[in-house]
């Protein structure tokens, strides 16, 4: 009777055994999939846990009641970590899925149906000429689904000023993209919105299938694009060169307003990466990979309001300046206008030295640029400083308690074409090298000026090239792509 309530508890206590061998299982299948840590790491890993396990179930099933506490305490230990790992993996590979798992991109485009505040036709009585400027395929998918809707012919315009003065003073019609009908406004004062009406609106999207890449590469670049939250223009652009070899990482700043040929424009036609926004993420790229002989790999972009957001996921950054200076508070009003704001606040006051930002207060900070001396250029030295910030706070234990909550908060705040065996590899090397990255910065410039934009008569500033700067650019980045 004594041998029976003996082998009975042996057996209660190693369930104890049994449920940190699942978990333990469990967690490094997960991890496994997740393919982030390198082979060494992954031995050293599984061998721990391997002892502790095989540790605890002798201990466990000692006679000296010290070691079967001491045994307890090993299992269940590991079961805790497993656990807790189990989780932070579990919620890593499903952004990573969701995230990282995209051979498309995809342009959306919106086109006005616009007629004059005088004119007095209604949207159910739309028919006869419409007047359009650009011709190229998303405007022809716009003018067919407008030829679906109503009885219209279309008459192509040259100018897109003198079409916007025609539908104001001669009552026409016009078909133009949302972003151009925004631009004309800034930049023809003449020309006021208030005199105009959108009577419909058409949503294009054009999908782009992503070009397959090298494969077995260890250098790579890539594209970093900011883009406004008002008319799609891009704010911010970088070329980030990437070796894993020399654990090197290039980062090349291009301004805002810089002056390059149009990717696939057959007659050289110029306009800045700006303006090039609203023409979809795969022409910014052909143009500088283009202008820049190189191939960029991949891209990652997000907008103004995706920085409020992750902001404010992480808690806020500690923002550190070199000068006092102030600017204009931006509320989420600023950027959506479903918003409901309640606040009179009207700036963001930024002292010398280091403060806490929150999400709107940073977006505020890396907007402004003409309050400074060298503009653009300074905004990207704040935009640096941002970032710098935001992977600071990554580290601190508040914020990876957090992590799950963080991850889902992401989703769907920036777009990219990285592929997850990227980030696998790129996070490998990461704790490979200790995270002891070499970064190198450098930026082309140019000459303030005015010319055409968004390939239309209107004019605004731009940036001429200085060749010198930008052949000096291309050199380093092949430098670093060939472990040079």
């Amino acid at each position: 009777m004594k041998q029976n309530k003996r082998k009975l508890k042996f057996r209660k206590r190693n369930i104890l055994t049994i449920v940190s061998v699942v978990l333990m299982i469990l967690f490094f299948i997960l991890l496994m999939q997740l393919n982030v840590v390198p082979t060494l790491y992954m031995v050293i890993l599984i061998g721990g846990f391997f002892l502790v396990n095989v540790l605890g179930f002798v201990l466990l099933n000692a006679k000296p009641k010290v070691l079967i506490v001491l045994g307890s305490i090993f299992l269940i230990l590991s079961i805790a970590i497993s656990s807790v790992g189990i989780y932070y993996v579990y919620h890593t590979n499903r952004f990573l899925n969701v995230m990282f798992n995209t051979n498309t991109i995809t342009n959306s485009n919106t086109y006005y149906l616009v007629k004059s505040k005088a004119n007095e036709v209604k949207k159910e009585e739309v028919q006869g000429d419409v007047l359009y400027f650009d011709n190229d395929s998303k405007m022809k998918k716009a003018i067919k689904e407008l030829k679906n809707n109503y009885e219209v012919s279309m008459k192509q315009e040259n100018d897109i000023k003198e079409m916007f003065l025609k539908v104001k003073d001669e009552n026409q019609l016009m078909l133009v993209e949302s972003s151009s009908y925004k631009f004309v406004f800034n930049l023809e004062k003449e020309i006021k919105e208030e005199d105009y009406e959108i009577l419909d609106e058409i949503e294009v999207k054009t999908i782009v299938k992503v070009k397959e890449k090298k494969k077995n590469s260890n250098s790579l670049n890539l594209y970093l694009s900011g883009t406004d939250f008002s008319y799609n223009t891009v704010d911010f652009n970088m070329i980030a060169t990437v070796n894993l070899d020399t654990n090197e990482i290039l980062l090349t700043s291009i301004p805002r307003d810089f002056y390059i040929p149009v990717y696939g424009r057959e007659d050289g036609a110029r306009d800045t990466l700006s303006y090039m926004g609203p023409y979809g993420i795969d022409v910014s790229v052909g143009s500088l990979e283009n202008f820049f002989d190189t191939e960029l790999d991949y891209y990652v972009r997000v907008n103004n309001r995706s920085v409020v957001d992750i902001v404010n996921a992480i808690g806020g950054i500690n923002y550190c300046s070199d000068q006092a200076f102030s600017v204009n508070y931006i509320t989420k009003a600023g950027y959506d206008k479903n918003a409901n704001v309640n606040t009179t606040r009207k700036q963001v006051y930024i002292h010398e030295g280091c403060q806490t930002l929150d999400g709107n207060e940073t977006l505020s900070v890396i907007r402004v640029r003409k309050i400074f001396e060298g503009g653009d250029r300074a905004r990207q030295d704040h935009i640096r400083k941002v970032i710098v910030a935001m992977l600071d706070r990554l580290k601190d234990p508040n914020v990876i308690m957090n992590y799950a909550n963080i991850l889902d908060s992401l989703t769907g705040l920036y777009e990219t074409t990285m592929p997850r065996e990227l980030i696998s590899k790129l996070a490998k090397q990461t704790i490979d090298n200790g995270g002891n990255w070499k970064i190198i910065e450098q930026s082309v410039t140019g000459e303030d000026k005015q010319d055409y934009v968004h390939l239309t008569s209107l004019i605004d500033y731009v940036m001429e090239p200085d060749m010198n700067s930008v052949e000096s650019a291309k050199k380093q980045i092949k430098q670093i792509l060939n472990n040079k």
